[in-house]
């Protein structure tokens, strides 16, 4: 039986994926990261790193430690100021 989805609640799912996946890369990036280190860090592939960037796949919340701990940032600077809808 498949289960009905709200079109606007997973668009606005979507987005913040997207919208954190490109902090992650951006803070990525700025520490002069790749993705096997990052992933090593997370204990998670390369290609899941892809995902979480490209929003593709959400990033758990068990997977955020090891995230912010990699990247030494703050889970704040992955969701502050993030709003449910696109801008």
């Amino acid at each position: 039986m498949k289960t009905k989805t709200n079109g606007r609640r997973r668009t606005e799912l979507r987005y913040i994926d997207v919208e954190v996946g490109r902090r992650i890369r951006e803070a990525r990036l700025a520490k002069g990261l790749s993705q096997t280190k990052l992933g090593d860090g997370m204990g998670v592939s390369f290609q899941q790193v892809q995902k979480y960037e490209m929003g593709a796949n959400s990033v758990a919340t068990c997977q955020l430690p090891g995230l912010c701990k990699t990247l030494k940032i703050d889970v704040t600077d992955l969701i502050a100021k993030l709003d449910a809808k696109p801008r």
